[in-house]
């Protein structure tokens, strides 16, 4: 009961190239998934909290899958580091970089940036190749404004951007909306056009109540009872 599987079962050619780690406390799960792809591939060859690949260069990979010959559809997963810490890291030498006196800050916003450069890539190469596309990136989780690491405390560590690019798309809509990872595979199912005997959750992007999500912030508890920290201070 995975989107890969469910991609497989529905006619589609998998692939997941990833720039996380094979294996560890949060990453097994992960690859868990990935093996049944059709085709897998790790820029990480199992060394533990390996961080120094960059993203990007997963778009060699990606441009290989596109040109994979095959009679199906494809559904092509890039599994990204993207702004997780440390940042710099991972930071490319012609990364766009910012002036705040707080490094760490700056690093931050280079990442975000490098990541949008990624998609961009993926964009324009789907719209050069003259391919019928749709695009959805999202985060799995958020980052504590204050210490700009992981963490459960507070509202900013499970607010996360969802976006989707699609090449019969005419019109920007930006959406002012709550929704949970939980309904996620329902709105998995719309975009690769299937329906499976799962309960439904109703038009992903209708949105739900606030008051109705819950996440794993030191056990179970409603969103809404989280704090929400004030934006860090930079100059």
């Amino acid at each position: 009961n995975d989107i890969i599987s469910l991609a497989k079962k529905s006619g589609l050619k998998t692939y997941w190239l990833s720039n996380q780690n094979v294996s560890g406390f949060h990453d097994s799960s992960n690859t868990k998934i990935a093996l049944n792809s059709n085709f897998i591939y790790f820029l990480n060859k199992g060394k533990p909290d390996d961080d120094s690949h960059n993203d990007h260069e997963l778009l060699k990979y990606f441009y290989n899958a596109l040109n994979d010959n095959s009679n199906k559809d494809k559904l092509i997963v890039l599994h990204l580091r993207g702004s997780h810490y440390i940042f710099n890291e991972r930071l490319s030498i012609n990364a766009k970089r910012f002036s705040f006196q707080d490094k760490e800050l700056s690093d931050y916003l280079a990442t975000i940036y490098q990541t949008d450069h990624l998609i961009e890539n993926v964009y324009s190469k789907l719209k050069r190749e003259n391919i019928n596309f749709s695009i959805v990136y999202f985060s799995d989780h958020g980052l504590n404004r204050k210490t700009l690491k992981h963490g459960q405390d507070t509202k900013d560590n499970f607010d996360i951007p969802f976006v989707e690019i699609s090449s019969d798309f005419t019109k920007t809509h930006k959406l002012d909306i709550s929704q949970s990872a939980y309904n996620f595979m329902s709105f998995f199912e719309d975009w690769i056009c299937v329906e499976s005997d799962r309960p439904r959750s109703g038009n992903f992007y209708d949105g739900v109540p606030p008051n109705t999500i819950k996440v794993y912030a030191n056990g179970l508890n409603k969103y809404t009872d989280l704090p929400t920290q004030p934006i860090k201070n930079a100059e």
